[in-house]
């Protein structure tokens, strides 16, 4: 709530090392319902104001509204500062003070209006009374001036507090980051190190797996080779077959009494025989004689070795004479009289 009255000071125009006061007490409802008493120090004078009226204190062509002439106006008997708004007062010494209220906009000063206090002769002010006001707002300024010092220092502790505290959290984030950053490192090279080591493991795990599989098969995919190596090592037995021809023929020498049976066996030779010879060579036809005489001196024997491909020797043996060579050329006209063949083959052994 404003105060009552209110001690105001305006600088002369007319002297500027002089100046007047003004008494501003309030009498109505409305703020600018006011009793104005101003002196120079040698006159009194007084003005009542009326809130209705102030318009009538407008210059003409006023760059204000009424609405802004009336704030401007309470804002100066108030003593709340404008800064764009200038007062002064002009004295006529005896007859009236002239306050003039000015507005500088972007550096031109323009003249708003002025309101003219008129003397009071046989007025008797107590400038005592205006002192005491003057005092009282003086403190009451500096009362609200401390207070509002002490806003200021707690806003700003509380502002020093709060910034300390922001460049803590500052701090505090960046170490967080910081250690967070260290910390993704540190796992980001151990993942690093994982995955390396994965890497070489299925590197080296496939190997393995690729090798073992054949390991296990070699076995059953060797076993046809091994049963060639086999038959190749029974050819290799076979080529050693004219010493056992030798002892053959000896035995079948021992046996010559069989030659009934070697007779009747001697056709089917034969066919077998001329059906070889038109597809082996000379030396293989001499082999192949050898092996039907071996299976048909000797009936216990199996006839497994005379159905496997005669094998050729290094060096072929020395042609002999088999006692058996003339009767196969004789054989199919002896066939009827067996003894005559019986006493030929005598006869060439």
């Amino acid at each position: 709530m404003a105060p009552a009255s209110r001690v105001l000071k305006f600088d002369r125009t007319d002297d500027e090392s002089r100046y007047v006061l003004l008494n501003v007490t309030s009498r109505g409802s409305k703020p600018l319902d006011l009793r104005i008493e101003a002196t120079e120090g040698d006159e009194e004078y007084a003005q009542n104001l009326r809130h209705d009226k102030v318009v009538s204190h407008m210059v003409k062509n006023c760059p204000v509204t009424e609405s802004e002439w009336q704030a401007i106006l309470e804002r100066l008997f108030t003593q709340e500062p404008q800064p764009d708004i200038q007062v002064t007062a002009t004295v006529e010494t005896g007859t009236s003070i002239t306050v003039t209220i000015r507005k500088s906009v972007q550096g031109i000063t323009q003249r708003l209006g002025a309101i003219t206090i008129g003397v009071a002769p046989g007025s008797e002010f107590n400038v005592l009374d205006w002192c005491a006001t003057a005092v009282d707002a003086a403190a009451e300024s500096k009362a609200l001036t401390a207070s509002t010092a002490t806003k200021i220092q707690d806003f700003e502790s509380t502002i020093a507090d709060l910034k300390h505290q922001l460049d803590e959290l500052i701090k505090a984030k960046d170490e967080d980051e910081t250690a967070l950053l260290f910390k993704f490192r540190d796992l980001l090279n151990e993942k690093k190190v994982k995955i390396r080591e994965q890497q070489k493991v299925i590197e080296s795990a496939p190997i393995t797996r690729v090798d073992d599989p054949p390991e296990e098969a070699e076995p059953v995919e060797a076993e046809p080779p091994k049963k060639g190596r086999k038959a190749a090592t029974s050819r290799a037995s076979k080529r050693k077959a004219p010493p056992t021809k030798v002892e053959e023929e000896s035995d079948q020498e021992e046996f010559e009494p069989m030659d009934v049976d070697r007779v009747k066996s001697e056709p089917e030779e034969t066919e077998r025989e001329d059906d070889s010879e038109a597809t082996a060579s000379t030396t293989s036809d001499a082999e192949g004689d050898d092996v039907p005489i071996k299976e048909t001196t000797s009936k216990g024997k199996s006839s497994a070795p005379a159905t496997k491909p005669p094998t050729t020797a290094s060096q072929p043996p020395a042609p002999r004479t088999l006692p058996f060579g003339k009767q196969r050329a004789t054989a199919p006209a002896k066939a009827p009289a067996p003894t005559e063949s019986e006493t030929d083959s005598d006869d060439e052994l």
